[in-house]
């Protein structure tokens, strides 16, 4: 049985912990993904799931030990919430843990059969790119408040991003309001681009991935979202998305009013 020792810096981890937190709901079908796998084998992994989105937070190892466990995150939540301390430690084997912090202690039984705990997906042939996301973030944050919330039109619930008259555009629509902006010149990579990428992974990638050196990779089923320390990769929404330039408004209908005009209106 390998033995478990691990510190965490609470100021340090708590934004990519609560990415991991985010990420996770409670589950009855597969109770194991309610839980934080925490993985050190030549480096320190933390990974949480939902089936449709995969987070992996990576630091280097602290030590040469090895060791892989899934802590319910229950249990861990309290420990970045409360601050108790600045740090607190993890220590106990594979299948019990003491966690501890200033003197405050809770014992946690680990969850078994990590082979239940799913596979991270790997992308194997598809489209990729580089860019900072930045730009990205930000109409990521305007284009989420347009979305719907209507599971029969599963497209509008999710943000499309396409490449329209040699742009890359985020659009967003609820077929009331509509959302669309350029980010960058289309890359040559997503040339004839158009995918929908679902509201949570939308969500993790405004709270993990702001101002990041990133690659992005497209296969058919799936975008992956790689930055230096963290990951998030989601399953795309596979429906047709609405054709968005239909309902906009041509250059050619041009008129202008006077302010005095508005103002007795």
């Amino acid at each position: 049985m390998k033995n478990v020792s691990l510190k965490l810096n609470v100021p340090e981890t708590k934004k990519q912990f609560d990415s991991l937190f985010s990420v996770i709901n409670r589950s009855t079908v597969l109770p194991i993904l309610e839980n934080i796998r925490i993985v050190q084998n030549g480096s320190l992994q933390f990974m949480g799931n939902d089936l449709e989105n995969y987070v992996v937070v990576t630091k280097e190892s602290q030590s040469k030990d090895e060791f892989d466990f899934c802590i319910d995150s229950t249990s861990l939540k309290p420990f970045f919430d409360n601050k108790l301390a600045d740090e607190f430690s993890i220590i106990g084997n594979e299948e019990k843990v003491c966690l501890e912090s200033s003197g405050f202690k809770v014992n946690v039984t680990l969850a078994k059969k990590l082979d239940q705990y799913p596979v991270k997906p790997v992308f194997e042939s598809g489209i990729t790119e580089k860019i900072n996301s930045a730009e990205l973030c930000k109409i990521f944050e305007k284009a989420i408040i347009f979305l719907s919330t209507d599971d029969l039109r599963p497209a509008m619930t999710g943000v499309y991003l396409c490449d329209w008259k040699d742009m890359l555009y985020v659009v967003a629509t609820d077929a009331h309001r509509l959302f669309f902006k350029p980010v960058m010149k289309t890359p040559p990579s997503f040339k004839g681009l158009g995918i929908v990428i679902p509201r949570k992974a939308v969500k993790l990638f405004i709270q993990m991935l702001k101002n990041e050196e990133l690659e992005i990779k497209i296969d058919k089923f799936r975008i992956f979202f790689c930055g230096k320390e963290k990951e998030l990769v989601s399953r795309l929404i596979d429906a047709k998305y609405p054709n968005f330039s239909a309902v906009l408004v041509s250059g050619e209908y041009k008129f202008s009013l006077q302010r005095k005009q508005l103002n007795s209106s």
